[in-house]
């Protein structure tokens, strides 16, 4: 989810969801008004094997489930709020090999 903003800048990353490059571990990038950088890494996630992530932002609070694995965070300021432009992968990077199901925004 991305406002159209350059890399890192506010609303680029509303959230984006992506593997690091040659990992299974998530960057969960939500940024907000003062780091349009700011995220959740995960930690590795198995091959070959269905792992459901929920993301639930509200207000500062951010909770990400991986799995069986919860990681919370409290964000320094405001996420943005707008329209915004939908990938399921991007034009810029090669798309990972997995399967995306039933994915939902709410």
């Amino acid at each position: 989810f991305t406002n159209g903003a350059v890399d890192s800048k506010f609303g680029s990353y509303s959230p984006a969801i992506w593997f690091y490059p040659s990992d299974t571990r998530l960057y969960v990038g939500i940024g907000d008004s003062t780091n349009g950088n700011w995220r959740i890494d995960s930690d590795a996630l198995p091959l070959n094997v269905s792992t459901k992530v929920t993301l639930e932002c509200n207000g500062t609070s951010v909770k990400l489930t991986v799995g069986e694995k919860v990681y919370t965070a409290t964000q320094p300021t405001y996420r943005f709020a707008g329209n915004l432009i939908v990938y399921a992968g991007d034009p810029w990077y090669p798309a990972a090999k997995v399967i995306i199901s039933n994915l939902r925004y709410k």
